[in-house]
């Protein structure tokens, strides 16, 4: 038996190709790029110690500045393809073209196959996103694994299903490997959106606890490297670099936590020796000559068509309601003969079991419910109705309602409390679908 297989969109084909050529063409023109971390690299390929502490130096006195994950990444292609530039490189371009068809899929399952065109793109051509991917600095892994983050959630978000969540704090917990703090940025948004919906259904305790599972699964993903340092002898272990005490502790929620935010001045990673992260801090920081042009652009573009999406969907609902309204009011002679039809077969009912009931008394029999004759005990002195009795009873009762020839709404209305049924029945079903 044939595989159906899924023919590749080709938009999604076109974006591939565009990030590929981007990232890849004419990519050993960077030479080995940061040569910090491209002799990290080289260090840590030479000796499995120096590659789980993410030595700096082949003696293994040193860490590097950041976490180990995106440089385990290089270690290793070195390891299969030897010391060489694009070694190094090539798996940088290839996480780029990942976030790219990532985002692509997690666009398109809310906006379609052109809001997901368009999201590639976007990330495909922006020049920061070009820039990072051929370069061996580690950003491009925090991005696809920030991009997965937010995808894993919103498949959450599709099926209200605990383990997208979980899924969702594993890739940021690999972020938190990659880069540390800056890889927590997403998490907001995510509990932001998950308590917004509460897609299971059960209330926000649950959502709380499914939101717990994910925030646990994040801390032992991020903390499992932080952790082996912390718990290894610091005569067995390189020294942390960034740190004055040697402590990972110190890297996390200084070097590369609250000193990026505070206006520290540049680290070795960057090969600068002087000058702040970034620029000045503020408010406006992303604003500022040396980030704003990198990605800072773009946030006005993201306020606009946020905006945009709001009136777009407030105007949808408008027109939504709008219709329901004009429908209920095509449906309203529709609403009232069937309000009719279930009053005449309720008082059919009621009809049929007082038919019994007499029936059943001008016999001397017990009156029989719901069809099933009871048989009692032998020194039980009341009599008992038989299937057969009850069977009879059906069959003339059936008989007489179909010699009543008269209409069912006008049974319905003849019948007492009819109309205040009819009345009532119509009343709601018209409230219902108005409102």
């Amino acid at each position: 038996m044939a595989l159906a297989v899924r023919a590749p969109r080709p938009e999604l084909m076109a974006l591939i190709a565009l990030a590929a050529t981007l990232n890849l063409w004419a990519l050993s023109r960077n030479g080995w790029a940061n040569q910090y971390y491209s002799g990290a690299v080289r260090s840590m390929a030479s000796s499995w110690h120096n590659f789980l502490f993410a030595s700096l130096d082949p003696s293994g006195l040193m860490t590097v500045d950041k976490p180990p994950l995106g440089l385990w990444v290089q270690a290793l292609s070195v390891r299969v393809f030897g010391y060489h530039q694009l070694s190094v490189l090539v798996p940088q371009a290839l996480m780029g073209v990942a976030s790219v068809a990532l985002l692509y899929d997690l666009v398109r399952r809310r906006f379609g196959r052109l809001g997901g065109f368009v999201a590639g793109l976007a990330l495909a051509v922006t020049p920061i996103t070009v820039a990072i991917s051929r370069d061996n600095n580690t950003d491009a892994l925090l991005v696809l694994c920030s991009v997965a983050a937010v995808w894993c959630t919103v498949r959450a978000l599709e099926n209200g299903r605990t383990r997208w969540l979980v899924l969702a704090g594993v890739r940021v917990g690999l972020g938190f490997e990659t880069k540390m703090g800056v890889a927590l940025t997403v998490v907001p948004g995510i509990v932001a959106a998950w308590l917004w919906t509460t897609p299971a259904g059960r209330g926000r305790l649950h959502a709380f606890r499914q939101l717990l599972a994910g925030g646990a699964a994040m801390v032992v993903v991020g903390g499992a490297w932080p952790a082996l340092v912390e718990l290894t002898p610091a005569a067995d272990r390189p020294w942390v670099s960034g740190t004055s005490d040697n402590s990972v502790l110190s890297l996390i929620f200084g070097y590369n936590g609250l000193g990026r935010v505070d206006g520290q001045t540049g680290g070795p990673g960057g090969g600068v020796a002087s000058g702040l992260f970034g620029s000045s801090p503020g408010p406006l920081r992303l604003l500022n000559s040396a980030l704003g042009g990198q990605a800072g652009w773009l946030l006005g573009f993201a306020v606009i068509a946020g905006l945009g999406m709001l009136v777009a969907s407030r105007l949808r609902r408008l027109s939504c309601d709008r219709r329901a309204v004009q429908r209920s009011q095509r449906d309203l002679p529709s609403l009232l003969r069937l309000a009719a039809r279930a009053v005449h077969r309720r008082a059919g009912r009621r009809r049929g079991r007082t038919a019994d009931r007499r029936r059943s008394e001008r016999q001397g029999r017990r009156p029989a419910r719901r069809g099933r004759g009871r048989r009692m005990r032998a020194d039980d002195s009341r009599p008992v109705s038989r299937p057969a009795d009850v069977a009879g009873a059906r069959a003339d009762s059936r008989r007489s309602a179909r010699r009543d020839r008269t209409p069912r709404a006008a049974r319905a209305w003849r019948s007492p409390g009819g109309p205040r049924r009819c009345n009532g029945c119509a009343a709601a079903g018209a409230v219902g679908l108005g409102g």
